[in-house]
């Protein structure tokens, strides 16, 4: 038996078809053929698939009449073995042959993938990568199957490379596989290489540069200090830097609490600037700037030494670098050159100059650049005329909210302090560490530094008084006018007055005309009106005050049918006459029994 491909690897593989020669010698063969055809002299299994070669299946091209040959193609991928047997009719054997070998003519297929995909700017990684390597292959090869890994640092010098683990079976049919760690910040490449038993290679497989970068970037703000106030010199440096340093994602921005725009524009009799929501509040200043490889540096100007530039700024810094790690540094501090201001709170700040029936809970906020010198800061609460100077802890609360020289003292004044009726106000004095007095009536003290700070309202619970002078309920004047006089008064303001009869509104005052006298003629008409008075102050109470049945005439006849008396008169009278007509007959009656005693002629 011979082969027309001996290209063997590894003692046994092809990676090339194969076909077998079968040569068989012997005179009487041409006997087996004629008697016995299907007498088996070669049998083949591949992959457990068994073929033969029958004795018919044998030809004598050279016509010698002993020389028989035959062809046994083993041509697909498969682990051959090929075995002959043969013995002539007179019992003679040739000696047994038997070869086994493996075609494998597949290239092995290699996979590679990664547990991490979230790449940055192309081929940065924030977190560690693990790849998966597998092998496809029918006659895999560990000696040929490679995993080349390669790491330099930043500086592009070679270091120790990651090793990947063992070649182990996956559990899928002819699949291997093996991973590799990169834990390391470094960067990184891969190649993968593999060759079979047959000798069959599989095409590359390679990683491009990818780098690993588990570290955020530097940034740090120094020259100010968070939640420091400063009343002198203030030049804030920023500096960021990382290994791999994105310049566009290196950003800062210094806001402030007010709005500039606004302030220019209402203080130059304009209408405020309109900006972008988000740069609303942003101061630009003309920063000078270093730029290195890594590194970016800045450094801001002081801000100009003006009432209008005493705020609240934050400065923060961002950056980013190309692995999308992120870091940021912010400060917030305090320019207050000019002593404290004020701030009320929102509820506090709809109290003032109002008038409020319940008295009510007030909330002041005092900002102050170096804090305060207890002994020398008071408050006192004036009612009406009266001044009282009140005690924190005992009278009100005062929390104070400092750290590296900020301060911030809330003040809560409790519903007690306003609870009698009348004209209230605050006055609140402090003294800084550094000398400055400041007191919330004075101007620039508010929370835009622009006006006063002032608390000032009024508490009423009390109702107005509301009456028409000289009315009552069925009253009937004889006169051909009335004239209403409306008297509406209240402890501290009138708000408005109504007059209304039978319903409709015949008078109407507000506020600024309650110092006029307040009027209405009621001319006579005869009839019954009733008439409604309504005041509220400017607490919201509300009076009312009723009057029914006023009747105005200017007849004496329905007056006094008004007034009721016509109707007695005439029954007294009628009664009088009655009386008087028959005291008459009684009286005639009388006079003619007893005229015998007058008359001598009747003895």
């Amino acid at each position: 038996m011979t082969y027309d491909n001996n290209s063997v690897r590894n003692g046994k593989y092809y990676k090339a078809n194969r076909a077998a020669h079968v040569s068989l010698v012997s005179t009487s063969f041409d006997f087996v053929q004629a008697n016995d055809e299907r007498r088996v002299v070669v049998t083949t299994v591949a992959d457990g698939s068994e073929r033969t070669v029958l004795a018919k299946d044998f030809k004598n091209p050279s016509g010698d009449g002993k020389t028989w040959l035959a062809d046994v193609a083993c041509d697909h991928d498969a682990d051959w073995s090929l075995q002959t047997s043969f013995t002539d009719q007179a019992g003679h054997s040739a000696p047994a042959y038997r070869s086994d070998f493996t075609i494998d003519t597949v290239k092995p297929f290699l996979n590679l993938s990664f547990d991490n995909n979230k790449a940055s700017s192309g081929s940065y990684y924030n977190a560690p990568r693990l790849a998966s390597v597998t092998e496809l292959e029918r006659n895999f090869s560990p000696g040929e199957s490679s995993i080349i890994v390669t790491a330099t640092d930043a500086g592009g010098a070679p270091v120790g490379s990651p090793a990947p683990s063992a070649w182990a079976d996956t559990g899928k049919r002819y699949e291997h596989g093996s991973t590799v760690s990169f834990g390391q910040e470094l960067h990184y490449k891969l190649l993968i290489q593999a060759t079979d038993l047959a000798g069959n290679t599989a095409q590359e497989v390679q990683e491009p540069e990818f780098v690993v970068d588990l570290t955020k970037p530097q940034v740090r703000i120094s020259q100010v200090a968070d939640k420091t106030a400063y009343a002198g010199k203030v030049t804030p440096h920023i500096e960021f830097a990382d290994t791999n340093f994105e310049p566009a994602l290196a950003q800062y921005e210094l806001t402030r609490t007010r709005d500039p725009y606004g302030q220019k524009a209402q203080k130059e009799g304009g209408a405020a600037k309109e900006e972008p929501k988000k740069e609303r509040h942003s101061v630009y200043l003309k920063a000078q700037e270093q730029k290195g490889t890594n590194t970016r540096s800045i450094s801001l100007p002081d801000l100009e030494h003006t009432v209008d530039n005493d705020d609240v700024y934050t400065l923060k810094a961002t950056i980013e670098d190309k692995a999308g790690n992120k870091a940021e540094s912010q400060v917030v501090f305090s320019l207050n050159r000019f002593g404290s201001n004020y701030v009320i709170d929102e509820g506090t700040r709809a109290l003032l100059g109002e008038y409020v029936h319940k008295p009510p809970v007030v909330k002041v906020s005092e900002i102050n650049v170096s804090g305060l010198q207890t002994d020398k800061s008071h408050v006192e609460v004036v009612h009406d005329a009266a001044v009282r100077s009140v005690n924190p802890g005992s009278d009100y609360q005062a929390v104070n909210a400092d750290d590296t020289g900020w301060q911030k003292t809330d003040y809560v004044f409790p519903s007690q302090l306003f609870a009698d009726e009348g004209y209230y106000r605050l006055r609140m004095t402090s003294t800084d560490l550094a000398g400055n007095l400041s007191q919330n009536t004075m101007a620039g003290k508010d929370h835009e530094r622009k006006g006063t700070a002032e608390v000032n309202f009024a508490v009423d619970r009390v109702p107005p008084s509301a009456s028409v002078v000289g009315l009552r309920d069925h009253l009937v004047v004889y006169q051909p006018v009335r004239q209403l006089v409306v008297n509406a008064k209240d402890d501290l303001a009138v708000a408005s007055v109504q007059l209304r009869i039978d319903g409709q509104t015949v008078g109407s005052w507000q506020e600024s005309q309650t110092l006029e006298p307040m009027t209405y003629r009621l001319l006579a008409d005869g009839q019954a009106h009733d008439i409604d008075l309504t005041v509220v102050d400017k607490a919201g109470n509300t009076s009312r005050v009723s009057y029914t049945a006023v009747v105005v005439t200017s007849s004496r006849w329905a007056y006094y049918m008004a007034q009721g008396l016509l109707l007695p008169g005439i029954a007294a009278s009628i009664v009088l006459l009655a009386l008087i007509m028959l005291a008459t007959v009684l009286s005639i009656r009388h006079h003619r029994k007893v005229a015998y005693r007058r008359n001598v002629f009747m003895r």
